[in-house]
């Protein structure tokens, strides 16, 4: 009786093989794994983006420029920008730009998300008067 077992010739034809192809399915794995965190990163910041810019339009506090979000999510930080926005014609109005910039660091490299809104200011300044454009 014949034993059936693997040749040399096979078993480094196999080791070659693995050789080659286990190190560009390690780049792919590599490339997925940081694509799901940079995702990740992106949908938590416009998360928090979105709601400092709702906490922004409710208490029309503008004064602070900048901050973190605590303890909770220590590795993000925010900014606010309020612009004059002026319509592609030129003309100004009481219409100003709000953008919040949540910033994280991933990779050595600083990454953004940028949310935007109108305000609108009526003529007579007072602050109650100020709100999101429908």
């Amino acid at each position: 009786m014949r034993c059936k077992a693997f040749t040399l010739v096979e078993v480094l034809a196999s080791i070659g093989i693995l050789a080659v192809v286990l190190p560009v399915v390690m780049a792919g794995l590599d490339l997925a794994s940081s694509a799901a965190s940079l995702a990740r990163h992106r949908a938590q910041a416009t998360a928090l983006a979105q709601n400092k810019l709702g906490e922004l339009l409710v208490t029309q506090d503008f004064s602070v420029p900048s901050g973190d979000f605590g303890e909770q999510y220590p590795a993000y930080t925010w900014t606010i920008m309020v612009n004059d926005w002026n319509t592609p014609d030129g003309f100004s109005s009481n219409v100003q730009q709000l953008d919040v910039t949540v910033s994280w660091v991933q990779y050595n490299r600083v990454r953004e998300a940028v949310l935007s809104t109108l305000l609108y200011q009526s003529s007579a300044s007072s602050s109650r008067s100020e709100g999101v454009l429908p």
